[in-house]
């Protein structure tokens, strides 16, 4: 991966060279949400070790811009992304039916906080209803969930996020690492050689790879709820081609 971390290194002094109060904006707020006390006790636990403003420079994601959340979950990430994109940005946080309805009324307090989340029950096979609407993406410890037990569900999964992206957008996919040669499904990790190759079969261009999230006492042997979800993760910043 040695490409990859020069890759991140020269994308990195693009983003320090060009630092401008629209990204001092995205900071600011994200600061604000992380320090409200109205969030809930379990999500600040996690603040720590996401490293949320790093994560969101790297992507590159800007104020006004209009986000994705796919697999929100509980919508750690689309709280986040909601202050990050400010007032005139949007986030849509999506869940399958399977999960919508349990996490409906955490979500619903997200959404009383940041009134530009909208939240959809959506499938894969039927996409999210946003096709070519969408700056950005964002999929975060949940594509194991998607491909491991079945790789074509991995792609439609991807596929879905890759048609509801305009020309040009931008994709955020942050996993627990596995290793390859392991049972990553039992242990609800994912390898980032597959990751890249789930990506490049959905169409989209791999930029690069970041390491804030590492953590080097996972040997990814152990399932990732016994360690808190403080795992080794990989961030990778992808693009579905423009016109």
């Amino acid at each position: 991966m040695n490409n990859l971390k020069l890759t991140l290194l020269a994308g990195l002094s693009v983003l320090l060279a060009t630092t401008s109060v629209t990204a001092d904006d995205v900071s600011d707020r994200i600061a604000v949400a992380l320090a409200d006390p109205a969030r809930a006790e379990e999500d600040s636990a996690r603040d720590e070790s996401r490293k949320a403003d790093r994560v969101i420079a790297f992507i590159g994601i800007e104020s006004g811009m209009d986000v994705l959340d796919a697999f929100s979950a509980s919508g750690w990430y689309a709280e986040v992304l909601a202050a990050a994109v400010g007032p005139e940005g949007s986030v849509l946080a999506q869940n399958s039916s399977r999960f919508a309805e349990r996490v409906a009324p955490v979500q619903a307090l997200k959404v009383a906080r940041y009134p530009n989340i909208t939240t959809v029950t959506a499938e894969n096979a039927d996409g999210f209803g946003v096709d070519g609407q969408m700056d950005a993406a964002w999929t975060a410890l949940n594509l194991h969930d998607n491909a491991n037990a079945d790789r074509a569900n991995g792609l439609l999964f991807l596929g879905a996020i890759y048609d509801s992206l305009k020309p040009g957008g931008v994709i955020a996919v942050i996993d627990h690492e596995g290793s390859a040669g392991m049972d990553n499904q039992a242990l609800h990790r994912i390898d980032v050689d597959t990751a890249f190759g789930l990506l490049e079969e959905a169409g989209f261009v791999v930029e690069a790879q970041a390491y804030m999230l590492n953590n080097a006492a996972d040997d990814h042997t152990l399932h990732q709820r016994e360690l808190e979800r403080n795992t080794d993760r990989f961030v990778l910043r992808a693009r579905k081609p423009g016109m």
